[in-house]
């Protein structure tokens, strides 16, 4: 084959490949349903669950009411599937970071309260949405009920508790009151910071709730 031959196969070859990616992309409905959902978040976080209307999710959205009604049956399905997908994103990533049950349980919890105060502050109509209704995070009032990855979550901030307990790591306390009070932390410091009248940065927010729960929870190291 002639060098001109072989270049021009290798230009087909090139060309051929270069179009061959239709998994790079999403499907047109994926993306609609994404825009939905993202408005959906917003028009929650900006006007609460009463006030919000599906037509103004279709115009923040920029599709129209049939998209939306194609996405959720109804407004209180709309807001379960944002608080789902949401709350999905954030136990997947608890689930990694608490996997290595070899470390220190102390570390693991410093670690999931970056994890989780970092994620609400980077997702801030997210977390507009949990303080908007009044609910205290830390009670069970009945009013409010728990997305099922927020449970999940729980429960495994919970094992983390016990485990921490057992091996002398954490105050012999309920690891459900623990959590409650963790839980109750972390509302008031992130609504502090998420309505203006805290101007710390993330990382100090974060670090105050790290100090907080470690003098809460953590038994003095020997020799402290």
């Amino acid at each position: 084959m002639s060098a001109s031959s072989e270049l021009a196969t290798r230009g087909r070859k090139k060309k051929s490949s270069s179009t061959e990616l239709p998994f790079t992309s999403k499907p047109p409905q994926e993306v609609e349903r994404q825009r939905v959902l993202d408005a959906a978040e917003r028009t929650f976080a900006g006007c609460g669950y009463a006030d919000t209307r599906m037509e103004q999710i279709a115009a923040s959205a920029r599709v129209s009411l049939r998209s939306v009604y194609a996405v959720a049956k109804g407004k209180a399905e709309l807001f379960r599937i944002v608080q789902e997908v949401r709350g999905r994103e954030l136990l997947s990533r608890i689930e990694e970071a608490l996997a290595d049950e070899a470390r220190s349980p102390s570390g693991m919890l410093m670690e999931y309260i970056a994890l989780v105060a970092t994620f609400m502050m980077d997702h801030r109509d997210f977390l507009r949405i949990q303080l908007r209704d009044g609910h205290t995070w830390g009670m069970d009032d009945g009013r409010h009920v728990l997305s099922e990855a927020a449970e999940i979550g729980d429960e495994l901030l919970e094992r983390l508790l016990r485990r921490g307990i057992k091996t002398g790591c954490f105050h012999q306390e309920d690891p459900r009151t623990m959590v409650a009070s963790l839980r109750s932390l972390e509302q008031i410091q992130l609504a502090s910071w998420v309505s203006g009248r805290s101007r710390s940065s993330k990382r100090a927010v974060t670090e105050t709730i790290q100090r907080q729960a470690k003098r809460l929870f953590c038994r003095a190291e020997p020799g402290s």
